[in-house]
């Protein structure tokens, strides 16, 4: 059966519970949920990583569900999850329940006070950074992240270079990302990094912009270090 369905996925949460690395085991289970929310126009995909019954780290993923409505393309519209798809859900899994952002929450939280520097990364999409459809794939945001969190501590002067330097050398404790609109094959934007210190360790937040048709805010990552 062909149900041409596509699921988009618009932002995520993943936090770093406890240290685990290629040699804390040898194997390591993953356990999942899915929910559908909002009118069942939102997936959400909750994930356990545990050794021996102890979770290490948790992730949740938010999806949009779209309908392709043409036959041999990629072009789809947003939908709500029906029919036999939705059969496959228990009741308890399907709600109206509105999903709070987290990615506001989390901006709304950080002192400007507390603003250590900021900088800009060029970005170009490429064929390696894409997905079927020409359009930017959530997988690669990540590192484009993490790349520009790297320059900015080491393109710092000395003495800010020695407070970014969690952001290189220490653990991550969690990641959060929000994805408002797609960037295409070959289209050009820049990350722009702002790091944060506080009490509760370093914050790196990567907004991701393009000048295409006016100024756009794509998508936003959001990465703590430290306590």
């Amino acid at each position: 059966m062909i149900f041409r369905l596509g699921i988009v996925v618009v932002g995520a949460h993943i936090e770093y519970e406890r240290p685990f690395t290629f040699f804390s085991a040898e194997e390591f289970e993953v356990r999942g949920v899915a929910e559908l929310a909002q009118d069942r126009r939102l997936l959400l995909g909750h994930f356990s990583f545990l050794h021996n019954d102890e979770r290490f780290l948790s992730a949740c993923f938010l999806a949009r569900p779209v309908a392709m409505v043409v036959d041999n393309s990629f072009a789809a519209v947003p939908c709500a999850i029906e029919g036999h798809i939705l059969d496959k859900f228990d009741p308890d899994e399907v709600s109206d329940r509105r999903i709070e952002r987290v990615v506001p929450k989390l901006l709304d939280s950080l002192d400007p006070k507390s603003l250590l520097g900021e900088s800009a990364q060029p970005l170009r999409l490429y064929r390696h950074d894409s997905e079927a459809a020409d359009q930017w794939s959530y997988i690669e945001m990540g590192a484009h992240a993490a790349s520009a969190r790297e320059s900015m501590v080491l393109d710092a002067g000395h003495e800010l270079s020695a407070k970014l330097q969690p952001g290189l050398i220490t653990p991550t404790r969690s990641v959060d990302f929000e994805i408002r609109r797609p960037l295409f094959l070959y289209d050009t934007a820049q990350v722009r990094t702002r790091a944060y210190g506080g009490p509760e360790g370093l914050s790196f937040v990567h907004v991701f912009q393009s000048q295409i048709g006016g100024t756009h805010d794509h998508a936003t990552i959001i990465e703590r270090f430290g306590a």
